[in-house]
């Protein structure tokens, strides 16, 4: 099977790294709120950030599933089936 091709073959990390370190006082405010909301919203959800964690993880694993085998599948499909 051909494999699809990716965003990651165009972004290149010492482009991004260095956008970053470049723009560290004007993007790092954003960055910890996005990241301290990301995390209680977790902790609030299941009271436990293992468990948000692992969710993630096999989350994007089932992604990464649909992507190897070209699936397509919607929003609602998706969380249509509640087994994960």
């Amino acid at each position: 099977m051909k494999k699809l091709p990716s965003i990651y073959s165009e972004l290149e990390n010492n482009v991004i790294d260095k956008v970053f370190k470049n723009n560290f006082k004007l993007l790092s405010p954003y960055f910890f709120k996005l990241m301290s909301e990301w995390t209680i919203g977790g902790y609030n959800l299941f009271k436990d950030l293992d468990k948000y964690t692992i969710l993630i993880y096999l989350v994007n694993k089932q992604f990464e599933f649909y992507r190897r085998n070209n699936l397509n599948i919607t929003y609602d499909n998706f969380y249509k089936d509640k087994s994960l």
